[in-house]
């Protein structure tokens, strides 16, 4: 396994992950209204590589104040702890950037993404339609 950093001069490495994420892209949206080098606004992206294939993905993006992880790891590679792997980096990158605070949004129905985020810290803060919005304070 490697985590690579994604820029402009690997930017296909996203490609390679949305082409191999299966059904886990049913929850992540990030990409559907918005073109790869969004990354451009990012404080940070990622990969998970594992035997040449991209199978996880995850990003701190700065929205005005706030700073949004998402993250996914393909159907293929759920439950093997791919998401705490990139949890942990994402989150080790906040604290050494000197982040307070870190949001993320999860559908209503992800219970086990929600668990994995609730046993970071991360606290439900509010919901709206089928959306939950939780908060970790570093």
């Amino acid at each position: 396994m490697e985590i690579v950093k994604v820029d402009l001069s690997n930017l296909f490495l996203i490609n390679d992950f949305l082409k191999n994420a299966g059904d886990s892209l049913t929850g992540f949206r990030y990409f559907n209204t918005r073109s790869l080098d969004v990354i451009n606004n990012h404080l940070i992206t990622y990969v998970i590589s594992v035997d040449s294939n991209i199978i996880g993905y995850g990003h701190l993006d700065k929205d005005g104040e706030t700073i949004w992880l998402g993250i996914a790891v393909a159907e293929a590679y759920k439950g093997k702890g791919y998401g705490r792997v990139m949890m942990n980096h994402l989150i080790d990158f906040a604290k050494a950037k000197s982040i307070t605070s870190i949001d993320l949004s999860v559908d209503a129905d992800n219970i086990k993404a929600q668990h994995l985020y609730q046993s970071f810290g991360f606290v439900c803060y509010d919901k709206k339609n089928n959306t939950y919005y939780y908060k970790l304070f570093l």
